[in-house]
């Protein structure tokens, strides 16, 4: 059961976080094929005047969306790299954000590590 955080950056006039969390655990759990309450997704929003990049100023379409992927035993190599672009994909779709500007971390592997009502993975 993969958990997604994602870090959404947003405007001061945007609405659109409105209903987010739920279209991306759909969408997400789509791709991860995945029964029914098997992929949870934990929305943040941040607003822009808390995000900067250096020397430039981003524009509203171009605000960032950081994803944080954790699974018991993430995939590794080729398999990797296919979930991390397809995970982009859907993340930018869902938000009508550029690809470019979604970007996807894999978290250490939470298998020995996580605990969900007190039992260890």
């Amino acid at each position: 059961m993969p958990i997604i955080d994602v870090h959404l950056v947003l405007s001061a006039q945007s609405t659109e976080s409105k209903g987010l969390s739920k279209r991306l655990a759909d969408v997400l759990g789509h791709l991860f094929r995945a029964d029914p309450g098997r992929v949870w997704v934990r929305l943040h929003t941040m607003p822009s005047e808390h995000y900067a990049e250096n020397q430039t100023t981003v524009a509203p379409p171009d605000l960032p969306v950081f994803a944080t992927v954790l699974h018991a035993r993430p995939p590794k190599g080729q398999a990797r790299e296919e979930e991390a672009l397809a995970i982009t994909r859907a993340i930018a779709v869902c938000l009508n954000r550029p690809p470019s500007r979604v970007h996807v971390e894999y978290a250490a592997k939470g298998a020995g590590r996580v605990a969900f009502g007190g039992k260890l993975l």
